[in-house]
C-alpha cells in the first residue's frame, strides 16, 4: 500500500489562476490599441531641428572651401606709378553671383539630404531615410541653384546701376535671400515628408513649413546683420565674414527643419502600416 506522504507524488495544481488587477500579468506586452499612432523611433521635432542645423553647418563648411571657385579675369592698371591687377566691376559682379549660386545650391542639397534622412530615421526606417535623402539632395541642388540663377540677376542689375545705393539697401537683399533660401527650404520640407511617407496633405504642409521657416531665417539674418554686423556686407548675396555666412546657414537650416516638422505633422491621410525594415511606419491611406 502506497503511503499518502510519498515525496514522488506531485501536488495538485489549482485549476485556474486569477489575473492580477489590471487584467494582465507582469511582463506581458500591452496590445496596441486600434487607431493609435505608429511609434516613432526618435522624436521628429528634435531630429528635424538637428538635421537642419547640421545641414547648415555642412553647407557652410563646404562652401568656405569653394568660396572663390569662380574668379574674374584681372587686368593691369597704372596708378601713381604702380602697376595694379584689378578686375572690372562687371566681371567681379558676375563672379560673385556664380559663387553665391554654388553656395546656395550646396545649402539646398545639404538641407534636402539631411531632412530626408531625418524623416526616415524618425519613423524607424533607415532605408527609407536614405532614399528620401537622395531625393532631397538632388531636389535641393536644383531648387537652390535654379532659384539663384533666376533671382540673383535682379540684384546684379540693381548693383550695376547704383553700387552706393545698394550698399545701404535692405528690402531688395532681404527679398533675394528669402526667395532663394525659401526654395532650399521647400526641398528640405519635401524630403522630410517623403522620409516620413506622409500623405499628400502632410507632404504639402511640410514643404510649406520648410519655405516659411527658411523665409523667417532670411528676415532674422538681415535684421541681425544690420544691428550687429553692419560692416560685414550682410546685404550682399554672400557676406564678407565667415561667421555671418555661418549664421545665415544655421538660421535657414534650423528654422526650415523645425517649422517643416511642425507643419508636416498636421493633415489627414496616414495610418500605421508594417515597416519594410522593422517596426511600424506611417503609410499613405487610400
Amino acid at each position: 500500500m502506497e503511503s499518502s506522504d510519498d515525496p514522488k507524488k506531485p501536488e495538485a495544481l489549482p485549476a485556474t489562476t486569477s489575473a492580477p488587477e489590471g487584467g494582465r500579468f507582469e511582463g506581458q506586452l500591452e496590445p496596441a490599441q486600434p487607431g493609435s499612432p505608429p511609434p516613432r523611433s526618435l522624436p521628429l521635432a528634435a531630429m528635424a531641428l538637428g538635421a537642419g542645423l547640421l545641414a547648415g553647418f555642412a553647407s557652410w563648411l563646404v562652401g568656405e572651401g569653394v568660396l572663390y571657385a569662380f574668379k574674374p579675369p584681372l587686368f593691369q592698371y597704372e596708378m601713381m606709378g604702380q602697376t595694379l591687377l584689378k578686375a572690372k566691376f562687371e566681371d567681379q559682379v558676375l563672379a560673385d553671383s556664380r559663387n553665391a549660386t554654388l553656395a546656395f545650391a550646396l545649402l539646398g542639397g545639404a538641407l534636402g539630404l539631411a531632412l530626408g534622412v531625418a524623416g526616415g530615421l524618425a519613423r524607424g526606417s533607415t532605408r527609407g531615410g536614405i532614399r528620401a535623402g537622395a531625393l532631397g539632395l538632388m531636389l535641393g541642388l536644383v531648387l537652390g541653384g535654379g532659384s539663384s540663377l533666376v533671382i540673383l540677376p535682379a540684384y546684379d542689375r540693381a548693383l550695376s546701376r547704383s553700387p552706393e545705393e545698394m550698399s545701404h539697401a535692405v528690402i531688395l537683399p532681404m527679398l533675394v535671400h528669402a526667395g532663394i533660401w525659401s526654395a532650399c527650404g521647400v526641398a528640405g520640407g519635401i524630403a522630410l515628408g517623403v522620409g516620413l511617407e506622409a500623405g499628400r496633405s502632410r507632404l504639402v504642409n511640410a514643404a510649406l513649413g520648410g519655405l516659411i521657416g527658411a523665409a523667417i531665417g532670411a528676415v532674422l539674418y538681415e535684421i541681425l546683420g544690420l544691428m550687429l554686423f553692419p560692416s560685414d556686407r550682410t546685404t550682399s548675396p554672400l557676406s564678407s565674414a565667415w561667421y555671418t555666412r555661418l549664421i545665415a546657414r544655421l538660421l535657414v537650416g534650423g528654422l526650415a527643419g523645425s517649422v517643416a516638422s511642425s507643419t508636416g505633422q498636421r493633415g489627414a491621410g496616414d495610418r500605421p502600416t508594417p515597416a519594410r525594415d522593422g517596426g511600424l511606419e506611417s503609410g499613405v491611406s487610400g
